[in-house]
């Protein structure tokens, strides 16, 4: 280009960013500026180093990826929920309706509203936590109880809900009867275990659902196994991303695990899931132990 200037071929100013090797070993960012003045006949060139300004519009590219990703995931969020709300909610007025204005009992309707309202309370509590989560709204109430009550109260709840589902339910203690005392937000490990044994339940037409607690080194080891329909390995890696539905022809708009992972990750530990398609899943998460 400088020659192409000297000898008059071009005309217009030359404005290039290029990146060239440092004396430190590092790369950097320059934009080259070279112009010609032809009254003194002379070449002018500036070189100034814009590797802040690079940087920056690399956060701003990240941003603005995170932005779009954010809008998408609101998009899934609202085309999911939108319909995971009708469904039981027009079961519920439906019926509700022809309850109403039937001089009958009309008793066979009474489960199915009772099964809806659930489902919706559920979906909404779910997405209440989420975003309460996900705001830092969350303050953690750590004591000390006896998870044997928990368990009696999970199996019990679970075993009133298994609609047609003829499930057997099992709980499983540690035998020390010390162990049993932990420590941790009882209330954030009901939300854990209820969602983890509905989605058990959910996905488990027979057989059984155990679910139990281990103290291990490294902390409270829970876990939630069924003889459901399993996972197929290439999907057990986003099954705890929010929105991630595997069968479309169950209801649920896919927050379950993204909610447990959020708790669990607020308090400190990690949750992981080991499966075999055809033979059925288990479910576990891991709690610090605190003293």
């Amino acid at each position: 280009f400088q020659q192409a200037i000297r000898a008059g071929d071009v005309q217009d100013a030359f404005c290039r960013e290029i990146q060239v090797n440092g004396k430190d070993d590092r790369k950097h960012w320059i934009r080259q500026h070279m112009y010609f003045i032809q009254s003194s006949n002379r070449l002018v060139e500036l070189s100034l180093n814009i590797d802040e300004q690079k940087s920056n519009e690399k956060r701003l590219e990240k941003a603005k990826q995170k932005a779009e990703e954010a809008n998408e995931e609101t998009r899934c969020f609202l085309n999911s929920i939108s319909h995971e709300v009708r469904t039981p909610l027009n079961a519920i007025v439906g019926f509700s309706t022809i309850l109403a204005n039937s001089n009958e009992t009309g008793e066979e309707y009474i489960p199915i509203i009772l099964r809806n309202t659930r489902l919706l309370n559920a979906l909404i509590k779910n997405i209440l936590d989420l975003s309460a989560l996900d705001a830092g709204k969350i303050t953690f109430c750590y004591k000390q109880f006896n998870i044997e009550k928990v368990f009696i109260d999970m199996g019990s709840y679970i075993r009133n809900n298994l609609d047609e589902h003829s499930l057997k339910v099992v709980y499983e203690m540690p035998e020390c009867e010390e162990e049993r005392f932990i420590t941790t937000d009882e209330e954030y490990l009901r939300k854990l275990l209820l969602n983890l044994l509905s989605n058990a339940v959910k996905f488990t037409n027979e057989g059984s659902v155990t679910f139990g607690c281990r103290r291990r080194e490294y902390g409270l080891y829970f876990y939630v196994s069924d003889t459901g329909c399993g996972i197929a390995p290439e999907d057990q890696k986003s099954i705890f991303n929010r929105f991630v539905k595997l069968d479309a022809y169950v209801q649920g708009i896919g927050l379950g695990l993204a909610l447990c992972k959020s708790i669990v990750k607020h308090l400190g530990g990690k949750i992981g899931v080991t499966s075999e398609k055809g033979k059925g899943s288990t479910f576990w998460f891991v709690l610090p132990n605190v003293q």
